[in-house]
């Protein structure tokens, strides 16, 4: 009878929890490539449980670990409800330990809660984050937070990219894999672009709910802009879901034959409508254009590239576009932060030396990459100032950190124009 019932228990166990090693939820519907691997965490409420996904196009588990949720039961609605939000989310900023009170632990990250499909449902509250605590773990504990203990929260910020890593939140997990709904979204996310690249003012809204008009102030200066050779594209897409509702993100991108740059980290969220999948959402996670939209202040960027010079030496370079150079700065840091070498690489001009030359540089920077398991690098406090005919100096107050090692300086970056984008020529740090 006792063997009868540890069997009985073990099925339960079994049937709770899927295979993990094989089972990817259907709230991940794709992510990431060979060339670019992405993490998801997922956190289910009903087993208090949090999940790190690594996804290259296809995902697996890497870790699980118990979490602690809101004290009430349910999707959070409103402030100070006690409740732990359902939805996707994204972190966009992160608190250390000494700037934090003890409850919260070593380390939390600051999602963004509420998102826009949060805020059309009427839902408040603010604050939600992922964070340590210096007391025990215990179920249920939390004001809406999900809690980790703190040594867990170090191993899960190695697998944070702040803007890019989503925490999808839900009350049970299911493992129905979403095909139709990944090619749909594919096809739809390609047919968008073409249409902001190409297509007319109703073509490119088709793609959008009745029920929704996204912002088309700058649709008309866009279509002026147009006539220079420039494409429209996307690259790191992530599709994720939560019932019959989606949020794809994705870096849009503007290029010419002589430049490509980023206009932004955006996301669209959509939905099932009849047959179709329409747009309902439509925003933009990061972005460093400044009073434009960001596509009309991109577009002002790769308009600015020179042609092509016969020698580097000679070349001279544009006056200094500021919010261009910080987008460049923040796009390397993010590169260096998710430890991403062939990405961190393309930042650094040919003739990049600092002791080394690029490719001892790099394969020096990728031995760093192996031994730690985090790096996070940040910025604050950017000047940036023309030298001379050639270089543009830039610099910013830098914070480091990985295991065991934790510094704040000045970090100074000599970049030079090379085939039309600004390159780091050399680079120089002092601690403060």
């Amino acid at each position: 009878m006792k063997l009868k019932s540890f069997i009985m228990l073990i099925c339960l166990v079994c049937a709770a929890y899927p295979a993990f090693a094989d089972e990817i939820p259907d709230v991940i519907v794709s992510y990431g490539s060979e060339s670019s691997r992405e993490y998801v965490l997922v956190a289910e409420k009903e087993s208090q449980q949090l999940f790190v996904f690594s996804c290259a196009g296809t995902c697996e588990q890497v870790h699980r670990f118990a979490c602690s949720t809101g004290r009430s039961s349910g999707a959070k609605a409103i402030e100070g409800d006690n409740k732990t939000p359902e939805g996707i989310y994204f972190f966009i900023k992160i608190h250390e330990q000494q700037n934090l009170a003890p409850i919260y632990g070593i380390r939390a990250f600051v999602t963004d809660y509420p998102n826009f499909t949060d805020k059309s449902d009427g839902k408040t509250g603010s604050e939600i984050w992922l964070h340590g605590t210096n007391k025990t773990l215990k179920d249920r504990d939390s004001s809406g937070c999900v809690v980790l203990e703190n040594e867990n929260v170090q191993t899960v910020s190695q697998y944070i990219t702040l803007n890019r890593t989503p925490l999808i939140i839900v009350e049970k997990l299911s493992y129905s894999p979403d095909t139709e709904a990944s090619e749909a979204i594919s096809k739809l996310l390609a047919e968008w672009t073409q249409a902001i690249q190409s297509g007319s003012y109703h073509n490119y809204l088709r793609f959008y709910d009745d029920e929704y008009l996204p912002d088309m102030t700058w649709w008309l200066k866009w279509h002026n802009a147009r006539k220079d050779a420039m494409s429209v594209g996307l690259k790191r897409p992530g599709i994720f879901r939560i019932g019959d509702k989606y949020v794809a993100i994705f870096d849009q991108i503007l290029k010419t034959a002589e430049k490509e740059t980023i206009v932004g980290t955006r996301k669209l969220f959509l939905a099932k409508k009849a047959e179709d999948i329409r747009i309902i959402g439509d925003e933009y996670q990061t972005t460093a254009a400044r009073g434009e939209h960001p596509l009309i202040a991109a577009s002002q960027i790769v308009k600015t590239a020179p042609a092509p010079v016969a020698t580097a030496a000679a070349a001279s370079s544009p006056d200094p576009n500021h919010a261009e150079i910080e987008q460049m700065v923040d796009q390397w840091l993010s590169a260096w932060s998710s430890k991403d070498i062939a990405r961190y690489g393309e930042f650094y001009a040919s003739d990049f030396h600092a002791g080394m030359d690029k490719t001892a540089w790099l394969k020096y920077k990728e031995s760093l990459n192996r031994k730690y398991r985090y790096i996070r690098v940040s910025k604050r406090d950017l000047k940036i100032k023309k030298d001379d005919d050639a270089h543009v100096s830039v610099t910013f107050v830098q914070s480091y950190q990985s295991p065991g090692l934790s510094s704040v300086g000045k970090k100074e970056l000599i970049l030079k124009h090379e085939r039309g984008q600004w390159k780091i020529f050399r680079e120089k740090s002092r601690k403060m």
